[in-house]
């Protein structure tokens, strides 16, 4: 069995978003733009964390992305 990655990051940074997107209007039917912005990066990242595992055995996704490893 093989995982199609480009399937799970759309769906993770999807499931980030409306996180994100929930959580800063949790407390405000108006929230600022900067608040909904860190909102929604720091929900992506969680939900990145959720699937991946970011090491440093030079096999992390950004090295494979950047070039590296």
């Amino acid at each position: 069995m093989k995982v199609d990655e480009y399937k799970v990051l759309v769906m993770v940074i999807e499931n980030g978003v409306n996180l994100g997107w929930n959580r800063a209007h949790k407390h405000s039917d108006t929230p600022e733009e900067h608040y909904i912005k860190n909102c929604i990066e720091e929900a992506i990242m969680l939900e990145l964390c959720e699937y991946f595992n970011f090491d440093d055995d030079g096999d992390s996704a950004v090295n494979q992305i950047s070039g590296v490893g």
